[in-house]
């Protein structure tokens, strides 16, 4: 094609048709241009088309990460409420005026021990979209709906570990106060006599100790409200982030 057109140029150039030439220059520029903008059309065609693919999988990624994680937080939460329910009824018969200790011990036994319950969510593909710069291949609500998820998600793990600290404060100082290896036993190993007198405070209602597990289960109950709290914001972001991308 370009032989093609370099034999025209030079035959005009040859037959002295100069107007003509100019012409034909001219021509030649246009279909130049053209060819430039098709190809430039063609090529953010293909560039749009490999952006839509790739805010397709990361769609496909959420939706599925979302639903592991609603059901996470699903799990989580009927833990905690188990958890949460032992204390308050520890807290509540302690608070009675009349209290059997026997009945008292056995709700102390169950309350005694704290788990640890963590949210750990599975939903990175957030991270990977804010941090590589593709947030704004997508829509405007997908996009607000997003970010609102991820500031839910980051506050979660800066309060989880400060009130995880505030627990830990409140445990410790009660066992400060105790014999721990006798007030675990139950749990961990066979008391002996020695140890059972030394849990002399455990039948004394007015105790020291007993006024620092009330503390230590307060914490606790307090420590499961706040993640209850927390788990709902996480579970309504999740859900209408979930509900955009399937309705879409």
């Amino acid at each position: 094609m370009i032989k093609f057109f370099r034999t025209i140029r030079q035959k005009m150039l040859t037959e002295n048709k100069v107007s003509k030439y100019f012409l034909y220059a001219i021509g030649e520029i246009v279909l130049v241009v053209i060819g430039i903008l098709i190809a430039l059309q063609i090529n953010n065609a293909n560039e749009v088309s490999k952006q839509n693919r790739l805010v397709a999988t990361y769609e496909k990624n959420l939706i599925t990460e979302l639903k592991v994680d609603l059901k996470n937080i699903q799990r989580l939460d009927s833990m905690v409420t188990i958890q949460r329910k032992i204390r308050v009824n520890y807290m509540l018969y302690s608070k009675k005026k009349s209290i059997n200790i026997d009945t008292l011990i056995q709700k102390m036994d169950s309350a005694k021990t704290y788990g640890v319950y963590q949210y750990n969510r599975v939903t990175y593909t957030i991270d990977d979209i804010i941090s590589t710069g593709k947030l704004s291949l997508f829509s405007k609500e997908k996009k607000e709906a997003i970010l609102k998820l991820k500031d839910v998600q980051d506050y979660y793990d800066i309060a989880k570990i400060q009130e995880q600290e505030y627990f830990t404060s409140s445990n410790l100082e009660f066992e400060r106060t105790i014999d721990l290896a006798s007030f675990l036993g139950s749990f961990y190993m066979r008391q002996s006599i020695e140890d059972k007198e030394r849990e002399n405070w455990i039948y004394n209602i007015k105790s020291e100790q007993y006024r620092l597990f009330g503390n230590k289960t307060l914490a606790a109950i307090r420590n499961f409200n706040f993640q209850l709290g927390l788990n709902m914001g996480l579970r309504e972001q999740s859900e209408n982030l979930l509900n955009i991308l399937e309705n879409d």
